[in-house]
Parts: structure tokens; C-alpha cells; sequence
């Protein structure tokens, strides 16, 4: 949606952007061109505004415990997706 024109007109500008995980959702679905899409968001900032992107780190495939419990349901998560 961010090139329709007329969807873009009724956004405005905003002094904060927080692009939450935006990253690597594009980078799943369109590897190599998170820069169009900052750039594209940078249009929607007020002069001096903020575009603030974050995201998870990569879960590891093992840790010690208790933080191997997030590990583990992430393993179970990827074998259920590929079933």
C-alpha cells in the first residue's frame, strides 16, 4: 500500500516512525531491498522526525537453561511449519 497515492495522501507526516520487525518481514518476502522500503518510509517523517526499527535477534538453536525453553519451542515451531 505504500504506493498508492491516494492511500499515502491521507497518512500525513508523523515525527515518529517505529517499524517493528519490518526488516526481517521483508527480508523473507523480498531479500535485498529493505533500503527501498526505509527509504519509502522516510517520506511519511516531519523535518527532524525518526524512523526507530528494531526487531528480534535470531533465536540459537541451543542455550543453558532456564533460556533453552525458547530454544526448544522454536525448534517445535520450524518442524510443525514444515509438516
Amino acid at each position: 500500500m505504500l504506493h498508492s497515492p491516494m492511500f499515502s495522501a491521507t497518512l500525513g507526516l508523523f515525527d515518529t516512525i517505529l517499524a517493528d520487525y519490518l526488516i526481517g518481514a521483508v527480508d523473507g518476502f523480498s531479500p535485498y531491498t529493505q533500503d527501498v522500503i526505509v527509504e519509502k518510509l522516510s517520506h511519511y517523517l516531519n523535518p527532524g522526525g525518526k524512523i526507530y526499527i528494531i526487531g528480534m535477534n535470531p533465536i540459537p538453536d541451543t542455550n543453558l537453561p532456564p533460556a533453552n525453553i525458547v530454544s526448544e519451542v522454536s525448534i517445535i515451531n520450524m518442524m510443525n511449519a514444515n509438516e
